[in-house]
């Protein structure tokens, strides 16, 4: 069985996006963070999209559709896409087992993330 989708480096170690989740990859688009929050906005073929961030400051936004929501992802280093040995929950890369990015999970935690500190938020990575 193949899993076909986006390798990506995540806090430095590598997770995998099924190709059903993801529908492109941007570069270089601003982010404006929500005030006292942890998220953030892009504007993008002319509709506002949610900002999660997942890591450190990287230039790739992994846009998604989860349940018919356009949600847009930080954090992330895409490395390569295509078809893997495994399957989608477990995929094989260089014959080692690479675990699948749970998108759900971040979303929820997303929507019910308390607001943070000023200082949290300029500490944050959300450079254009």
């Amino acid at each position: 069985m193949a899993a076909s989708g986006l390798l990506v480096r995540h806090n430095g170690k590598l997770a995998f996006i099924a190709a059903g989740w993801v529908k492109f990859v941007r570069y270089d688009v601003v982010v404006t963070p929500f005030p006292g929050m942890q998220l953030g906005m892009a504007l993008m073929g002319g509709r506002v999209v949610p900002v999660i961030a997942l890591g450190q400051e990287s230039k790739a936004l992994i846009v998604c559709d989860v349940d018919g929501e356009t949600v847009a992802f930080a954090g992330l280093e895409p490395l390569k896409s295509g078809f893997f040995d495994g399957d989608e929950q477990s995929p094989l890369e260089d014959n080692e087992p690479v675990p699948a990015l749970p998108i759900r999970d971040y979303i929820e935690q997303a929507r019910f993330r308390r607001p943070v500190t000023r200082a949290a938020l300029e500490e944050d990575s959300w450079k254009s």
